[in-house]
């Protein structure tokens, strides 16, 4: 069966991308019109046969991530979830999901599912051997499909809850650049005050040769205290944030 990938908008302009397995390009479109998007692009992705790179730039794994991201497990949940839908096997889902996975590392365990689910294994048995990257919420869920005979509609519900955590995580990062900007920018503030600004007054006071308040005088011999440790400040301010 062919493959297309598709970007469509919801009625609420939220953008949706996916790699579908349907009998044909009419099909799919008459079922995303159902669905109420409005589809962008379509094409047929043709597939190409690649052996498993070992390593993260061999050829089969070029252009692949290490690591795995909650985009990588949240468009595996979604997609796994429409390829069911469209009457597609397990196996050959996680098959062609595996060979579309952005994270050669997901791609090396989809395979690994797919060889244990051939085996005999459930689907939840087959991720619950890799509890780093499929949490126990990932393992309840798939196993409730599995017991109820609803696995793509759980998936599909598991896939929306990824999609709002993404987007919570996305609010929470933008909500933060501004305060973040603001304490660099008075860190280097005060760090100016302390290092170029005070020494300078200080120099100016000690020419005078007057007796000067007690707050002040503690203010100038932090100063110097800054001056002379700044180094050391540094390392233990590095040391804490990354504690």
């Amino acid at each position: 069966m062919p493959q297309f990938s598709y970007i469509a908008k919801t009625k609420d302009a939220k953008t949706i991308k996916e790699v579908v397995v349907t009998q044909s390009k009419a099909e799919l479109l008459n079922r995303l019109r159902q669905r109420g998007l409005f589809v962008v692009s379509l094409k047929e992705i043709k597939e190409k046969t690649q052996k498993p790179g070992v390593f993260p730039f061999s050829p089969g794994n070029r252009g692949k991530r290490s690591n795995i991201k909650l985009y990588d497990l949240t468009y595996f949940a979604r997609n796994l979830s429409t390829t069911l839908y469209s009457g597609v096997t397990l196996l050959r889902s996680l098959e062609i999901l595996s060979v579309q996975s952005e994270s050669f590392k997901l791609e090396k365990i989809l395979k690994e599912c797919g060889k244990n689910v051939k085996e005999g294994l459930s689907l939840s048995e087959a991720i619950g051997k890799y509890p780093s990257v499929f949490s126990a919420l990932w393992k309840g869920i798939i196993e409730v499909g599995e017991a109820s005979g609803n696995l793509p509609f759980v998936l599909e519900k598991l896939a929306i809850y990824l999609e709002l955590r993404m987007e919570f995580e996305r609010k929470i990062k933008s909500a933060l650049i501004y305060p973040i900007i603001l304490l660099i920018a008075a860190s280097i503030a005060i760090a100016v005050f302390f290092l170029v600004i005070l020494p300078k007054f200080k120099e100016l006071f000690d020419s005078f040769g007057v007796d000067l308040p007690l707050l002040t005088q503690l203010l100038f011999n932090l100063t110097a205290f800054i001056t002379h440790n700044i180094l050391f400040i540094i390392i233990f301010l590095i040391a804490s944030v990354f504690g």
